[in-house]
């Protein structure tokens, strides 16, 4: 009896010690979290949730804005929890993202079917720990959602209830999920099919459980897509976009798998709006023939775990949509996400007996071994390169202010300028490309120092009109300390909405909303570019409006670090009160020279 109680408490100590590793990963992958949330500053996705979270009503955020963000409201109501009684933005936003990816990286740590190093790495991978576990959105969700659902894959049969529901954790993360839970239920749905195709079909299909979880499955996953349907109004239906769809195709075929894992090509934004990302060079061809290579490898692994169904079907109708939809650089993740999910399902549902191709049986044959080199080789260059992402921008993270709006609103404060009339810029794109002037440069160096430029460029508002709703800079509101919309030309200077809605008006219901807004006068203060004056019809020359304040932040891609910069404009009568604005130390600093 002692000698058996010893022999336990040996082996636990021997599975304790085991999983040394497997702690200090996940207390690096928590602690370094923490860290990283007290540099990292909310840039404009993450206040946007926020700031729907705060100030729509709950009605709203189910039935009406998911037609215009394009993200079930799950998200927003876990928020809205901490919004609606009084949390801090800056916690409020950060302990669900860290609930949502410490659970799922816990579980790659400890529950993978991976290799020790593979599993313990993993979670520090640019997208799942930069991307999606720093910058707080919902894709923290998805992470989730995807690791469940490989983790209860194997027993989907036996258990099909707990693989369903993290199937629709998924659906609740973005639209992307949705598509994804739902291409990967067809698939379970061809296999149970097959499983039970004979004499009395249908009596044994309406007797399986999963049949009936399946079908409770359809209903929530279309009754999401109800919910999330865009308007006709959506900003991203109305807005002009000029691209091609076979370059777009060319790119999530070709390119975005590489691009996903090894390479960077520099997509910063939305991909339809960058119609020569494809091009015939050298880039290009290597993402190419990197991604071609890559299917090669995933293929035949899914062969050899017979899954190919699992991967080719999901992974054909994102890169589909993501081509002729909405695809912007962040949904990169998307991709190694999604190959995790695949490898981990095949490898922890392998069939008794694995049979190599034909082809690999005789390089296997001429060197042994080859197979699985080649996937080490992959795991480990992939696994290496985001890694260097990860590095990369925490580093550049912690170091440059990735976002400007905090010091932007503590600016405003300071100088009391929040009690003047404020406008924002619009965002705006050249529609008639005889419109397009070269940039000004606002501060410039001369002989005797700097000369501060106050010339606008004199806009026509039927050149511009659609983004009158889209205003620049309105995340400063956030840090707002009484809550409040204090910028009149967005939403329609109601003091109580500081979310952008999405919600496009007409061309004809624009022209009278800047025609109102022109009407009010001249601003006194202009966060942005001027030239808003002339779309709301007034003459730029009127008055002169001189920059008080430079705002700068850069947008971390992977290894990258895009700096760009904006200005704080105040009226000419307004300037001349006071001497000490900030924009005088700033040029002292070097900042015209950044």
């Amino acid at each position: 009896m002692e000698n058996n109680i010893t022999n336990i408490s040996e082996q636990k100590n021997i599975k304790n010690k085991s999983l040394i590793i497997e702690w200090i990963s996940f207390v690096a992958f928590f602690g370094l979290s923490m860290v990283m949330f007290w540099f990292h500053e909310p840039w404009y996705d993450e206040i946007q949730a926020w700031m729907v979270a705060s100030d729509a009503s709950v009605w709203e955020m189910i039935f009406e804005l998911p037609h215009f963000e394009g993200h079930p409201p799950f998200w927003t109501l876990i928020l809205a929890i901490f919004a609606k009684t009084g949390v801090p933005m800056e916690i409020g936003l950060r302990i669900p993202t860290l609930i949502f990816s410490g659970v799922a990286a816990y579980l790659v740590i400890f529950k993978a079917p991976f290799k020790k190093w593979i599993r313990c790495l993993i979670p520090f991978s640019y997208f799942l720990f930069y991307q999606y576990t720093i910058i707080c959105r919902p894709y923290s969700l998805m992470f989730l959602g995807f690791v469940l659902a490989a983790f209860f894959y194997k027993q989907r049969n036996q258990k099909p209830v707990r693989f369903l529901i993290s199937l629709f954790l998924l659906c609740m993360s973005s639209a992307y999920g949705i598509m994804f839970a739902g291409m990967i239920c067809i698939v379970w749905t061809i296999e149970i099919v097959k499983e039970l195709w004979g004499n009395g079909f249908v009596n044994k299909a309406l007797r399986d459980r999963r049949t009936w979880a399946l079908l409770v499955m359809l209903l929530a996953a279309v009754s999401l897509l109800v919910i999330i349907w865009p308007a006709d109004s959506a900003f991203a239906q109305v807005r002009v976009v000029d691209f091609s769809w076979l370059r777009c195709l060319v790119y999530t075929y070709l390119v975005l798998p590489a691009d996903a894992l090894i390479t960077d090509i520099a997509l910063m934004g939305r991909l339809q709006q960058y119609d020569t990302m494809i091009r015939a060079d050298y880039a290009v061809i290597i993402c190419i023939v990197l991604s071609l290579l890559l299917y090669v490898v995933i293929l035949t692994a899914m062969h050899v775990f017979r899954k190919k169904a699992l991967f080719i079907l999901p992974y054909l109708a994102f890169a589909t949509y993501a081509a002729v939809g909405y695809f912007y650089n962040h949904h990169m993740g998307i991709v190694p996400l999604f190959i995790l999910f695949v490898f981990w399902c095949a490898i922890d549902d392998r069939p008794e007996e694995l049979k190599l191709p034909n082809w690999l049986q005789k390089l296997e044959k001429g060197t042994p071994g080859i197979a699985k080199k080649t996937g080490y080789f992959f795991t480990v260059l992939a696994l290496g390169v985001s890694l260097f992402w990860t590095v990369m921008a925490v580093k550049n993270d912690i170091l440059l202010p990735v976002w400007y709006a905090k010091d932007l609103a503590a600016m405003l404060e300071e100088y009391d300028l929040t009690q003047y009339k404020v406008v924002n810029q619009w965002t705006y794109e050249e529609i008639d490309e005889s419109t397009v002037t070269e940039e000004k440069e606002v501060i410039s160096e001369t002989e005797d120092g700097y000369v501060i430029s106050t010339e606008v460029e004199q806009l026509a508002a039927e050149d511009f009109y659609q983004y009158v709703k889209m205003c620049n800079f309105v995340d400063v509101l956030a840090y707002s300390d009484e809550k409040v919309n204090y910028i009149y030309n967005f939403n329609e200077g109601n003091p109580n909405k500081r979310y952008v809605d999405h919600d496009m008006l007409s061309q004809e219901e624009c022209m009278t909303y800047l025609e109102e807004l022109g009407k009010q006068g001249y601003p006194e203060v202009i966060i942005g570019n001027p030239e808003v004056l002339g779309m709301m019809g007034l003459d730029v020359n009127e008055y002169a409006y001189v920059p008080v304040y430079g705002f700068t932040c850069y947008r971390i891609n992977k290894y990258n670090a895009v700096y760009a910069r904006g200005f704080v404009y105040v009226r000419e009568d307004i300037f001349m009160t006071r001497e000490d604005w900030p924009i005088y130390e700033q040029i002292a600093n070097g900042f015209a020279e950044q």
